[in-house]
């Protein structure tokens, strides 16, 4: 399981739980939750193990981990 952070912009659930103040921001994140415009937020941790196939393999998947958290480090 692969948990990322998802920025309020793209998180549909944050309608449900926060103020959304902007109408623009409530317009899409309504048409998300309606299905007027599906959308999937794909962090950048798991658009990398995505390109990279990792998911077969746990060592990969682990190098590939430990490789996003150096560079969040930096």
């Amino acid at each position: 399981m692969w948990l990322g952070d998802t920025p309020s912009e793209e998180n549909w659930s944050d309608m449900f739980t926060k103020s959304i103040e902007s109408a623009v921001l409530f317009k899409k994140l309504n048409d998300i939750v309606m299905g007027v415009t599906p959308t999937l937020y794909i962090s950048p941790g798991a658009a990398l193990m995505i390109r990279t196939g990792v998911g077969a393999n746990t060592s990969e998947l682990l190098r590939n981990a430990r490789l996003l958290m150096e560079n969040d480090e930096s």
